[in-house]
């Protein structure tokens, strides 16, 4: 929010904390000032939640059974067709600031509404026709996006990042006179729908990136040279446990 919107806002409400400032944008106040709107009120909800909340991140194991208690509770939505959460946690990192989740639907707004009705909710800050997002009682926020099933792979893609990841993609598409965004890759004027996100690598000639790794790490090199590390998994944990034993 930039000094005039503020001011505006100041001279309107004469709040001194961001508290205030926060408190008039849960009883939907600051849509009512001429200039505001219920989506610039959603954004500046928001975005005080993060300034409040800034640095606070969860554990991953913490997060990891609401996780997956959301994305069996979408299953279940009406015309949903596929669903996977994205962002940080999908990276595994080891804390997670926020859910990203990406779903695929013929009726997005329908798994909207149904998304707003989970159990764990104690504040829906924002609800339209493809986005939502939510705080959970735990105090995670939670954004879904919902998009056509043509269009899933490119979004998860995009929403998984890391950030650094995603624009270097970006650019090595743009070199070669191509676009990629969350709806697809664009070739020659003619969009081309990705079937899975691999096809995002192999367009560039390099092997598929596994989210752990997508960290600006030297992964995008070692794809082009085929020199990969290849991820451990559960299994090889527990052999390796109890070779030691």
């Amino acid at each position: 929010m930039g000094a005039k919107h503020l001011r505006t806002l100041y001279e309107h409400f004469h709040f001194k904390t961001i508290d205030e400032l926060e408190q008039l944008a849960k009883e939907h106040k600051i849509q009512s000032v001429k200039g505001f709107g219920p989506k610039l009120e959603a954004k500046i909800a928001k975005e005080l939640r993060h300034l409040k909340q800034e640095g606070y991140r969860f554990l991953y194991s913490v997060i990891e059974p609401y996780a997956e208690q959301l994305k069996v509770y979408l299953q279940r939505a009406p015309t949903l067709t596929i669903v996977e959460i994205a962002g940080s946690f999908r990276r595994k990192k080891e804390t997670v600031g926020d859910l990203d989740i990406v779903a695929a639907a013929k009726e997005p707004a329908a798994v909207i509404d149904y998304f707003v009705k989970f159990s764990e909710i104690s504040e829906v800050v924002s609800a339209g026709k493809t986005r939502a997002t939510i705080i959970l009682k735990i105090g995670l926020q939670v954004d879904l996006r919902v998009v056509n099933e043509e269009f899933f792979c490119a979004a998860l893609h995009y929403f998984t990042g890391s950030k650094a990841h995603v624009v270097t993609i970006q650019k090595m598409v743009q070199e070669r006179g191509w676009k990629i965004n969350e709806y697809g890759l664009l070739k020659r004027g003619a969009i081309s729908l990705l079937e899975a996100i691999l096809d995002i690598y192999s367009a560039l000639g390099m092997r598929y990136i596994e989210p752990e790794l997508r960290e600006m790490r030297g992964e995008i090199e070692a794809a082009i040279n085929n020199t990969l590390p290849n991820l451990v998994i559960q299994n090889e944990l527990k052999r390796r446990y109890l070779y030691l034993l």
